[in-house]
Protein backbone atom coordinates (compact mmCIF):
# COMPACT_ATOMS: atom_id res chain seq x y z
CA UNK A 1 0.00 0.00 0.00
CA UNK A 2 1.25 3.49 -0.83
CA UNK A 3 0.27 6.82 0.74
CA UNK A 4 1.31 10.05 -0.94
CA UNK A 5 0.96 13.56 0.52
CA UNK A 6 1.36 16.58 -1.73
CA UNK A 7 1.48 19.89 0.12
CA UNK A 8 0.64 22.95 -1.94
CA UNK A 9 -1.83 24.59 -4.27
CA UNK A 10 -4.16 22.19 -6.10
CA UNK A 11 -3.38 23.89 -9.42
CA UNK A 12 0.31 23.16 -8.96
CA UNK A 13 0.02 19.67 -7.46
CA UNK A 14 -2.71 18.02 -9.57
CA UNK A 15 -0.71 18.35 -12.82
CA UNK A 16 2.07 16.28 -11.20
CA UNK A 17 -0.20 13.21 -11.04
CA UNK A 18 0.02 10.76 -13.91
CA UNK A 19 -2.86 10.69 -16.39
CA UNK A 20 -5.39 7.86 -16.01
CA UNK A 21 -3.80 6.62 -12.80
CA UNK A 22 -6.62 7.22 -10.28
CA UNK A 23 -9.65 5.01 -9.60
CA UNK A 24 -11.67 7.37 -7.40
CA UNK A 25 -11.54 11.09 -6.66
CA UNK A 26 -13.64 12.08 -3.67
CA UNK A 27 -13.38 15.53 -2.19
CA UNK A 28 -15.05 18.50 -0.56
CA UNK A 29 -13.39 21.74 -1.72
CA UNK A 30 -13.59 24.90 0.40
CA UNK A 31 -17.09 26.34 0.05
CA UNK A 32 -17.44 29.77 -1.44
CA UNK A 33 -17.26 32.67 1.03
CA UNK A 34 -18.13 30.57 4.08
CA UNK A 35 -14.85 29.88 5.85
CA UNK A 36 -11.46 31.51 6.00
CA UNK A 37 -8.65 28.98 6.36
CA UNK A 38 -6.16 31.86 6.57
CA UNK A 39 -3.89 30.46 3.89
CA UNK A 40 -2.75 32.45 0.89
CA UNK A 41 -4.17 31.06 -2.33
CA UNK A 42 -7.14 29.32 -0.69
CA UNK A 43 -10.18 28.52 -2.77
CA UNK A 44 -13.49 30.01 -1.64
CA UNK A 45 -12.01 33.51 -1.40
CA UNK A 46 -12.90 34.54 -4.94
CA UNK A 47 -14.78 37.85 -5.34
CA UNK A 48 -17.79 36.26 -7.07
CA UNK A 49 -19.46 32.88 -7.50
CA UNK A 50 -18.47 32.97 -11.17
CA UNK A 51 -14.81 33.31 -10.25
CA UNK A 52 -15.16 30.45 -7.76
CA UNK A 53 -16.79 28.24 -10.39
CA UNK A 54 -14.11 29.13 -12.93
CA UNK A 55 -11.47 27.87 -10.50
CA UNK A 56 -13.60 24.81 -9.78
CA UNK A 57 -13.73 23.88 -13.47
CA UNK A 58 -9.94 24.32 -13.70
CA UNK A 59 -9.23 21.62 -11.14
CA UNK A 60 -12.16 19.42 -12.21
CA UNK A 61 -10.66 19.19 -15.71
CA UNK A 62 -7.47 17.93 -14.09
CA UNK A 63 -9.56 15.36 -12.21
CA UNK A 64 -10.86 14.14 -15.57
CA UNK A 65 -7.30 13.78 -16.83
CA UNK A 66 -6.01 11.74 -13.88
CA UNK A 67 -9.01 9.38 -13.65
CA UNK A 68 -8.91 5.96 -15.27
CA UNK A 69 -11.65 5.26 -17.86
CA UNK A 70 -13.35 3.15 -15.15
CA UNK A 71 -13.01 5.92 -12.57
CA UNK A 72 -15.51 7.94 -10.55
CA UNK A 73 -15.51 11.45 -9.13
CA UNK A 74 -17.58 12.30 -6.04
CA UNK A 75 -17.96 16.02 -5.32
CA UNK A 76 -19.38 17.38 -2.05
CA UNK A 77 -20.08 21.08 -2.35
CA UNK A 78 -22.12 23.40 -0.14
CA UNK A 79 -24.39 26.38 -0.70
CA UNK A 80 -24.60 29.77 0.92
CA UNK A 81 -26.94 32.72 1.42
CA UNK A 82 -26.17 36.35 0.67
CA UNK A 83 -25.72 37.91 4.09
CA UNK A 84 -24.76 41.58 4.56
CA UNK A 85 -23.48 40.92 8.08
CA UNK A 86 -21.13 38.08 7.15
CA UNK A 87 -17.44 38.74 7.10
CA UNK A 88 -16.03 38.18 3.67
CA UNK A 89 -12.71 36.72 2.68
CA UNK A 90 -10.04 38.79 1.04
CA UNK A 91 -6.61 37.32 0.40
CA UNK A 92 -5.07 40.79 0.58
CA UNK A 93 -6.61 41.54 3.97
CA UNK A 94 -8.61 38.63 5.51
CA UNK A 95 -9.57 40.74 8.50
CA UNK A 96 -11.68 43.24 6.60
CA UNK A 97 -15.43 42.82 6.34
CA UNK A 98 -17.24 42.78 3.03
CA UNK A 99 -18.72 46.21 3.74
CA UNK A 100 -15.20 47.58 4.13
CA UNK A 101 -14.28 45.98 0.80
CA UNK A 102 -17.10 47.89 -0.88
CA UNK A 103 -15.98 51.12 0.69
CA UNK A 104 -12.59 50.45 -0.85
CA UNK A 105 -14.21 49.84 -4.25
CA UNK A 106 -13.29 46.13 -4.06
CA UNK A 107 -15.83 43.66 -5.43
CA UNK A 108 -16.75 41.24 -2.70
CA UNK A 109 -18.47 37.90 -3.09
CA UNK A 110 -21.20 38.61 -0.54
CA UNK A 111 -23.17 40.57 -3.14
CA UNK A 112 -22.91 44.14 -1.96
CA UNK A 113 -23.54 46.34 -4.95
CA UNK A 114 -23.14 43.50 -7.45
CA UNK A 115 -26.82 43.16 -8.33
CA UNK A 116 -28.06 40.23 -10.39
CA UNK A 117 -28.18 37.02 -8.34
CA UNK A 118 -26.54 38.72 -5.35
CA UNK A 119 -29.72 39.95 -3.72
CA UNK A 120 -29.74 40.30 0.06
CA UNK A 121 -30.75 37.02 1.77
CA UNK A 122 -30.69 35.18 -1.56
CA UNK A 123 -29.87 31.47 -1.61
CA UNK A 124 -26.89 31.09 -3.92
CA UNK A 125 -27.23 27.47 -5.02
CA UNK A 126 -23.52 27.06 -5.65
CA UNK A 127 -23.85 23.28 -5.84
CA UNK A 128 -26.39 23.56 -8.66
CA UNK A 129 -24.24 26.04 -10.56
CA UNK A 130 -21.24 23.74 -10.11
CA UNK A 131 -23.18 20.72 -11.36
CA UNK A 132 -24.28 22.58 -14.49
CA UNK A 133 -20.75 23.75 -15.22
CA UNK A 134 -19.26 20.27 -14.76
CA UNK A 135 -21.75 18.45 -17.00
CA UNK A 136 -21.72 21.17 -19.68
CA UNK A 137 -17.96 21.87 -19.80
CA UNK A 138 -16.56 18.36 -19.33
CA UNK A 139 -17.49 14.87 -20.53
CA UNK A 140 -18.37 13.67 -17.02
CA UNK A 141 -21.69 11.82 -16.69
CA UNK A 142 -23.57 12.31 -13.43
CA UNK A 143 -24.86 8.99 -12.05
CA UNK A 144 -26.47 10.42 -8.94
CA UNK A 145 -27.21 13.41 -6.74
CA UNK A 146 -26.99 12.23 -3.13
CA UNK A 147 -28.33 14.20 -0.18
CA UNK A 148 -26.43 14.33 3.10
CA UNK A 149 -28.88 15.41 5.82
CA UNK A 150 -27.34 16.94 8.94
CA UNK A 151 -30.15 16.85 11.52
CA UNK A 152 -28.36 18.57 14.40
CA UNK A 153 -26.90 21.63 12.67
CA UNK A 154 -27.33 24.63 14.98
CA UNK A 155 -28.85 27.74 13.43
CA UNK A 156 -29.79 31.11 14.94
CA UNK A 157 -31.83 32.02 11.83
CA UNK A 158 -35.58 32.36 12.43
CA UNK A 159 -36.66 34.03 9.18
CA UNK A 160 -36.38 30.84 7.08
CA UNK A 161 -36.15 27.07 7.43
CA UNK A 162 -32.84 25.70 8.65
CA UNK A 163 -30.49 24.77 5.82
CA UNK A 164 -29.29 21.37 7.03
CA UNK A 165 -28.31 19.34 4.01
CA UNK A 166 -25.53 19.17 1.45
CA UNK A 167 -25.22 17.50 -1.92
CA UNK A 168 -22.76 14.94 -3.21
CA UNK A 169 -22.61 14.49 -6.98
CA UNK A 170 -21.34 11.19 -8.35
CA UNK A 171 -19.74 11.57 -11.77
CA UNK A 172 -18.23 8.86 -13.96
CA UNK A 173 -15.77 9.17 -16.79
CA UNK A 174 -17.31 6.45 -18.96
CA UNK A 175 -20.97 5.57 -18.38
CA UNK A 176 -20.52 2.18 -20.05
CA UNK A 177 -17.68 0.73 -18.00
CA UNK A 178 -17.19 2.46 -14.66
CA UNK A 179 -16.28 0.33 -11.66
CA UNK A 180 -19.15 -0.18 -9.22
CA UNK A 181 -19.52 -2.72 -6.43
CA UNK A 182 -23.07 -2.42 -5.12
CA UNK A 183 -22.51 -4.38 -1.90
CA UNK A 184 -21.55 -1.28 0.08
CA UNK A 185 -25.01 0.19 -0.58
CA UNK A 186 -27.19 -2.88 -0.09
CA UNK A 187 -29.65 -3.54 2.72
CA UNK A 188 -32.24 -6.23 3.42
CA UNK A 189 -35.78 -5.38 2.36
CA UNK A 190 -39.09 -6.48 3.81
CA UNK A 191 -40.67 -9.59 2.31
CA UNK A 192 -43.61 -7.55 1.03
CA UNK A 193 -41.22 -5.47 -1.04
CA UNK A 194 -40.02 -8.51 -2.96
CA UNK A 195 -43.21 -8.41 -5.03
CA UNK A 196 -41.90 -5.30 -6.75
CA UNK A 197 -39.25 -7.40 -8.45
CA UNK A 198 -41.30 -10.44 -9.47
CA UNK A 199 -42.36 -9.03 -12.82
CA UNK A 200 -39.29 -6.88 -13.44
CA UNK A 201 -37.36 -7.39 -16.68
CA UNK A 202 -34.19 -5.93 -18.10
CA UNK A 203 -36.41 -3.81 -20.38
CA UNK A 204 -38.22 -2.22 -17.46
CA UNK A 205 -38.06 1.60 -17.52
CA UNK A 206 -37.10 1.44 -13.84
CA UNK A 207 -33.95 -0.55 -14.57
CA UNK A 208 -30.78 1.26 -15.51
CA UNK A 209 -29.64 -1.19 -18.18
CA UNK A 210 -25.94 -0.42 -18.53
CA UNK A 211 -22.77 -2.43 -18.60
CA UNK A 212 -20.86 -2.24 -15.33
CA UNK A 213 -17.53 -3.59 -14.20
CA UNK A 214 -17.29 -7.39 -14.33
CA UNK A 215 -16.66 -7.30 -10.59
CA UNK A 216 -19.89 -5.46 -9.89
CA UNK A 217 -22.57 -7.09 -7.77
CA UNK A 218 -25.28 -5.59 -9.94
CA UNK A 219 -25.24 -6.18 -13.70
CA UNK A 220 -27.76 -5.10 -16.28
CA UNK A 221 -30.25 -7.86 -16.96
CA UNK A 222 -28.96 -9.99 -14.06
CA UNK A 223 -29.62 -7.77 -11.11
CA UNK A 224 -33.18 -8.74 -10.25
CA UNK A 225 -32.41 -12.11 -8.70
CA UNK A 226 -29.82 -10.49 -6.48
CA UNK A 227 -32.13 -7.62 -5.58
CA UNK A 228 -34.96 -9.94 -4.62
CA UNK A 229 -33.74 -10.02 -1.04
CA UNK A 230 -31.66 -6.86 -0.99
CA UNK A 231 -32.15 -3.31 -2.13
CA UNK A 232 -29.90 -0.31 -2.64
CA UNK A 233 -29.78 2.43 -0.05
CA UNK A 234 -31.74 5.56 -0.92
CA UNK A 235 -29.97 8.61 -2.33
CA UNK A 236 -30.52 10.42 0.96
CA UNK A 237 -29.27 9.62 4.43
CA UNK A 238 -28.54 11.21 7.78
CA UNK A 239 -25.23 11.39 9.60
CA UNK A 240 -25.93 11.54 13.35
CA UNK A 241 -23.45 12.26 16.15
CA UNK A 242 -21.95 9.44 18.18
CA UNK A 243 -24.41 8.23 20.82
CA UNK A 244 -27.44 9.95 19.33
CA UNK A 245 -30.72 8.04 18.96
CA UNK A 246 -31.09 6.54 15.51
CA UNK A 247 -34.08 5.64 13.40
CA UNK A 248 -34.38 4.48 9.82
CA UNK A 249 -31.14 4.38 7.85
CA UNK A 250 -28.62 6.62 9.54
CA UNK A 251 -24.86 6.59 9.75
CA UNK A 252 -23.08 7.37 12.98
CA UNK A 253 -20.50 10.11 12.69
CA UNK A 254 -17.09 10.30 14.34
CA UNK A 255 -15.99 12.73 17.02
CA UNK A 256 -14.87 16.18 15.90
CA UNK A 257 -11.36 16.66 14.52
CA UNK A 258 -9.06 19.67 14.55
CA UNK A 259 -10.36 20.63 11.10
CA UNK A 260 -13.25 23.11 11.13
CA UNK A 261 -15.22 21.22 8.45
CA UNK A 262 -14.29 17.52 8.58
CA UNK A 263 -15.79 14.77 6.43
CA UNK A 264 -17.84 12.31 8.53
CA UNK A 265 -16.10 8.95 8.08
CA UNK A 266 -19.25 6.98 7.37
CA UNK A 267 -20.37 9.48 4.77
CA UNK A 268 -17.57 8.52 2.39
CA UNK A 269 -16.66 4.98 3.42
CA UNK A 270 -19.33 3.41 1.13
CA UNK A 271 -18.03 5.42 -1.83
CA UNK A 272 -14.53 4.06 -1.31
CA UNK A 273 -15.85 0.54 -0.91
CA UNK A 274 -18.06 0.66 -4.00
CA UNK A 275 -16.20 2.89 -6.46
CA UNK A 276 -12.54 1.93 -5.93
CA UNK A 277 -11.33 -1.66 -6.35
CA UNK A 278 -9.08 -3.24 -3.72
CA UNK A 279 -5.50 -2.01 -4.17
CA UNK A 280 -6.84 0.82 -6.33
CA UNK A 281 -5.97 4.49 -5.83
CA UNK A 282 -8.12 7.13 -4.12
CA UNK A 283 -7.34 10.84 -4.52
CA UNK A 284 -8.57 13.77 -2.42
CA UNK A 285 -7.39 17.12 -3.89
CA UNK A 286 -8.56 19.00 -0.75
CA UNK A 287 -7.46 16.61 1.98
CA UNK A 288 -8.16 18.71 5.08
CA UNK A 289 -7.77 16.56 8.19
CA UNK A 290 -7.01 13.44 6.17
CA UNK A 291 -10.27 11.49 6.51
CA UNK A 292 -10.24 10.26 2.91
CA UNK A 293 -6.69 8.89 3.12
CA UNK A 294 -7.37 7.38 6.54
CA UNK A 295 -10.41 5.48 5.28
CA UNK A 296 -8.68 4.44 2.06
CA UNK A 297 -5.91 2.96 4.18
CA UNK A 298 -8.33 1.06 6.42
CA UNK A 299 -10.15 -0.26 3.33
CA UNK A 300 -6.97 -1.51 1.64
CA UNK A 301 -6.68 1.18 -1.02
CA UNK A 302 -3.70 3.32 -2.02
CA UNK A 303 -4.25 7.04 -1.67
CA UNK A 304 -3.01 10.48 -2.60
CA UNK A 305 -3.90 13.66 -0.74
CA UNK A 306 -3.32 17.30 -1.69
CA UNK A 307 -3.53 19.96 1.01
CA UNK A 308 -2.51 23.61 1.02
CA UNK A 309 -2.62 24.26 4.77
CA UNK A 310 0.50 23.02 6.57
CA UNK A 311 -1.40 22.70 9.87
CA UNK A 312 -3.86 20.23 8.35
CA UNK A 313 -1.05 18.30 6.67
CA UNK A 314 0.54 17.70 10.07
CA UNK A 315 -2.78 16.66 11.60
CA UNK A 316 -3.44 14.25 8.73
CA UNK A 317 -0.02 12.68 9.23
CA UNK A 318 -0.87 12.00 12.87
CA UNK A 319 -4.09 10.24 11.88
CA UNK A 320 -2.25 8.17 9.29
CA UNK A 321 0.55 7.18 11.67
CA UNK A 322 2.83 8.63 9.03
CA UNK A 323 5.97 6.59 8.55
CA UNK A 324 5.00 4.06 11.21
CA UNK A 325 2.89 1.55 9.31
CA UNK A 326 4.18 -1.93 8.51
CA UNK A 327 4.13 -2.73 4.81
CA UNK A 328 3.13 0.83 3.87
CA UNK A 329 5.16 3.04 1.54
CA UNK A 330 5.03 6.74 2.37
CA UNK A 331 5.83 9.57 -0.01
CA UNK A 332 5.72 13.26 0.79
CA UNK A 333 6.25 16.11 -1.66
CA UNK A 334 5.97 19.86 -1.52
Amino acid sequence: MKLTLLQGNVFEQLPKIESESIDLVITSPPYWELRNYEVEGQLGAEPTVDAYLNNTIRWVKEVWRVLKPTGSFVLNIGDTFVNPSRKGINNENPGKTCMEHVKNQQRCGAGYGLGGIYKTKQLLSVSSFAYCRVVSETDFVCRGEHIWCKPNVPSPIRSRLKHSHEKLFWFVKDADKYYFDAKAWMKKVQETSNKRYENATSDSPHVDNIGLSPTSCYRAGKGHEYLKNQDTIEHSWRIVPVGAKQGGFELEGQQASEHIAPFPENLIRPYIQSLCPHEGVVLDPFLGSGTTMYLAQTEGRNSIGIELNEKYVEYAKKRLNWGGGLGVEYEEKA
